[in-house]
């Protein structure tokens, strides 16, 4: 088993070398990603179901419940996997029994999956927080979907959501803290992606093929592109019902929270090419033992990745925990403000003249690894070329075209001086403030909220 706890620590570190920060974000959809691949690689490895690999799959389940609320999805998909092969593919595992009762094992990660939802809805009413709800999904609004009472804004995200699926689209990877940048395009679409599992899965059954029957990968790598088609509808039928009109209209994160499903997959097929190179022939020239290739992968991990990523989830966690809360606080009046001024189909365009503005902060946690996306702009000013400042407040008069609410994070004199025009009042242009954008007129002004 020495290996499954040298592969723990190459999903763990993998993703530092393309952002360093990976660990530390406000937003998990990457763990879970990792925390999913674990569970599909744990048992589809060895095909075993042993006391070691129950505890393993049922501190994951119970993690990674925790983590997000969509954990419970991805724990299901993995049982779903898991016993769909068991049962028709490897029964023996089964004490030799080929029937539903005595699949009593898998009982042990559902318990777990319950006590860590009962305990994390304990948490929430002791600390009187309100949790994200779905009361909205129901059989007769998704049959309203079907029907001329369908609204407006929701035919506009279903069509919306079908584009960016079913798109290729170009995605690039030059964020700021990453070890590998990529200055050409990555072509991307979920369609293709979903293709891809089969294909892949079909190889992977090819090579495995003395060692495992080729149907029960090739029923996987089907059920987990099934899965992910199934988990995208979910993700359709939560914005259709529980997201704001602009995030249904525009599908705000989609590529995130999908992205979770993605990287997952993508690291356990990886895991699985590489188990699956066959130990004798023309290919086993290239193919290393087990152990040797985790462990060249982890040196070679550790070599790229940014050490200070690894220190801040190690030994620097205490201090980086209190980096982030520190950068929540930042951001605590326009959430304040937020709430109190902002309808449904309210859109805050976040301004900073700091270098760690929100533009970094929402790019980066809003991005996960492969897939990067790069839209939007920097509105910070730096002592750059006066057609470069020039061109930025002319971006910025077009993006507040799309806005409602503007808040300002950090501003200087350089600030003031090329965007004081687009104020009522340049003299309320101060940190942590927060204007309504007034488009009455031809020329867009902002208006200082006060925010009590």
């Amino acid at each position: 088993s020495a290996h499954i706890f040298l592969l723990f620590f190459v999903i763990f570190l993998l993703p530092t070398v393309i952002y360093s920060d990976f660990y530390v974000t406000l937003y998990v959809d990457g763990i879970l990603g990792c925390v999913f691949a674990y569970m599909l690689y744990i048992y589809f490895s060895e095909r075993k179901i042993t006391p070691l690999f129950l505890a393993q799959f049922c501190s994951a389940a119970f993690v990674i419940t925790l983590i997000k609320s969509s954990g419970v999805a991805f724990v299901i998909i993995s049982l779903f996997l898991i016993f769909i092969d068991v049962i028709f593919f490897h029964h023996n595992e089964l004490n030799h029994k080929r029937t539903v009762l005595s699949s009593w094992k898998f009982l042990f990660p559902i318990l777990c999956v319950f006590i860590s939802k009962y305990s994390w809805n304990l948490y929430i009413e002791k600390a009187q927080l309100h949790e994200w709800k779905t009361s909205a999904i129901s059989f007769s609004a998704i049959k309203n979907l079907f029907t001329n009472n369908i609204a407006d804004y929701q035919l506009e995200g279903i069509n919306e959501f079908i584009k960016k699926f079913t798109t290729v689209r170009p995605w690039i990877n030059n964020t700021r803290d990453t070890a590998i940048t990529l200055t050409y395009p990555i072509y991307f679409s979920y369609v293709i992606f979903t293709v891809m599992i089969i294909i892949t899965g079909i190889i992977i059954a090819q090579l495995m093929k003395k060692t495992r029957p080729k149907k029960s990968t090739v029923t996987m790598s089907i059920l987990l592109a099934i899965s992910f088609i199934g988990y995208s509808i979910s993700l359709l039928l939560l914005y259709l019902f529980t997201f704001e009109k602009w995030e249904i209209t525009s599908c705000a994160a989609m590529d995130r929270y999908l992205g979770t499903f993605v990287l997952g997959v993508l690291l356990f097929m990886t895991f699985m090419l590489l188990q699956a190179i066959p130990s004798s022939g023309t290919v086993s020239k290239l193919k290393l033992q087990s152990k040797a290739l985790l462990i060249t992968i982890l040196v070679l991990i550790i070599s790229f990745a940014n050490m200070n990523s690894i220190a801040n989830i190690t030994v620097s966690s205490r201090f980086d925990i209190a980096r982030i809360q520190r950068a929540r606080e930042r951001y605590h009046t326009a959430s304040s403000a937020s709430k109190s001024f902002i309808g449904d189909t309210g859109k805050v365009l976040f301004l900073s003249q700091n270098n760690e503005s929100y533009y970094y902060y929402n790019l980066c946690r809003y991005s996960l690894a492969p897939l990067r996306s790069t839209s939007g702009l920097n509105y910070a000013l730096a002592n750059s070329q006066e057609t470069e400042t020039k061109d930025k407040l002319t971006g910025l008069k077009n993006a507040l075209k799309s806005y409602q609410y503007v808040y300002v994070d950090k501003t200087d004199d350089l600030f003031n001086q090329y965007y004081a025009e687009l104020f009522e009042n340049p003299d309320d242009i101060q940190d942590d403030t927060f204007f309504v954008i007034d488009k009455k007129d031809a020329d867009i002004k902002l208006i200082k909220l006060n925010i009590s």
